[in-house]
């Protein structure tokens, strides 16, 4: 998959905003924007999620959790696979939920739940080609989860997308990105109960800082995620961080 084919699946500017999962090649930021639509998409309120398809396979809740059921089963074979070998089957995944969304027939909250279930695939799928090292490729899938999370009106995922994103900032990018995701996505959980979510971020907040030589910022940030680590599950804390305990 080149970086233009996840844009060809989502589909032009001209469909409805759900749709254009991924920005397009006129919306996507450059470096130097990428902190701006960072704050923007991250603490915008979420946007109206409804199905305009006629006569489209009618989304269901119990299709919705076989959906999220396989996006669980990609996420766990990451530990014993390698992500390279994970990278095509969570893309063409992907796309079925994407055709979903174009083309399913869904109320406002199933909607919602789709776009979460898309947000978290697409969160999934950046990864294993980031991890391939197609770093471009991953960015765009991850600006893509970022606008899904949005949509799905679910913070957790919201921050999820942002942490990722602070990886590529931090690994390949501006490392500034890195930090910048990594406090946004914390102001977007405030509202949460969900140290070990708070605690992962911090880490990639210290990452960032320790490649702008921010020592001192750095160890604070590792020190406040590992009092947060000590405090053990939340009971918002999301079930894809089951690697945290």
């Amino acid at each position: 998959m080149d970086g233009g084919s996840y844009g060809d699946v989502t589909g032009s500017s001209s469909r409805r905003s759900h749709d254009r999962i991924e920005p397009s090649q006129r919306d996507r930021p450059g470096r130097a924007g990428l902190t701006q639509y960072i704050l923007q998409a991250a603490v915008a309120p979420p946007e109206a999620v409804a199905s305009t398809a006629r006569n489209g396979i009618s989304v269901s809740d119990q299709l919705l959790t076989s959906l999220q059921s396989t996006t669980d089963a990609l996420r766990q074979a990451d530990a014993s696979h390698g992500s390279g070998n994970l990278a095509r089957a969570a893309t063409a995944h992907l796309k079925v939920l994407l055709r979903f969304l174009k083309e399913g027939g869904f109320n406002e909250a199933t909607g919602r739940r789709l776009a979460a279930v898309t947000a978290d695939t697409a969160i999934q799928t950046g990864w294993y080609h980031f991890d391939s090292g197609a770093h471009t490729v991953a960015h765009n899938l991850l600006l893509g989860a970022l606008r899904a999370a949005h949509a799905s009106g679910d913070s957790r995922l919201r921050a999820g997308a942002l942490s990722f994103l602070a990886i590529h900032g931090y690994s390949a990018g501006d490392p500034r990105d890195a930090v910048t995701a990594a406090r946004t996505a914390r102001q977007v959980i405030a509202d949460q109960d969900a140290p070990a979510l708070h605690a992962m971020l911090l880490t990639r907040q210290a990452r960032g800082h320790a490649r702008l030589r921010e020592d001192r910022e750095a160890l604070t940030a590792l020190e406040e995620a590992q009092a947060l680590c000590a405090r053990g599950r939340g009971e918002n804390d999301p079930h894809w961080l089951y690697w945290i305990n």
